[in-house]
């Protein structure tokens, strides 16, 4: 752990509230900087994909907008002057340029995809034990929340690209199960 990291574990150890928003906005931030991405791949495909990879993508694009609905809700729920400030959250998100695909070929695309996926999930674990150190077992919750959500599109993700792959035809494809509330 860095000097800077000690650091922050410190500040959140002594004010947990303060650092479960801390982790909470991180959370949002990534999971609206995943979310661009899909919706990027979204508007890219829009033409050449066939309805089953349109409609992964609506069900991916919908989960991420349930969880950012869930963050956005909880960090509202603590008092105003514990949320950090925004400006530092743009810029740390350069690493997101790693699962960047030039190509227009929709397997490729999913492929970057499918890390960015992997890379969230990493993430979030991060950000799920933070939470439980914290003992914010409602945020806690939230996230692993997140977590199932992005597994599930790991797996929907990895299946499509399997099948791409093999070449065996959109009748193949699982249809991205509609979320009953």
């Amino acid at each position: 752990m860095s000097l800077r990291n000690t650091a922050v574990a410190r500040d959140y150890e002594a004010d947990p509230l303060r650092g479960a928003v801390a982790v909470l906005e991180r959370q949002l931030a990534d999971t609206l900087e995943l979310a661009a991405h899909v919706e990027r791949l979204r508007t890219d495909l829009a033409a050449d994909a066939n309805q089953k990879v349109r409609s992964l993508l609506e069900g991916l694009s919908d989960e991420l907008d349930a969880c950012r609905t869930l963050f956005t809700n909880r960090i509202e729920s603590f008092a105003p002057h514990l949320r950090q400030p925004q400006q530092s959250e743009a810029s740390r998100h350069s690493r997101w340029e790693l699962f960047a695909v030039d190509g227009f070929d929709c397997r490729e695309r999913l492929e970057g995809l499918l890390g960015g996926y992997a890379y969230y999930v990493r993430e979030s674990s991060d950000s799920l034990a933070k939470l439980e150190r914290l003992s914010d077992l409602e945020s806690a919750r939230l996230v692993r929340r997140a977590i199932a959500a992005a597994e599930k599109g790991l797996w929907f993700i990895d299946v499509y690209i399997a099948v791409m792959t093999l070449r065996m035809g959109a009748v193949r494809l699982p249809d991205w199960p509609r979320a009953v509330v």
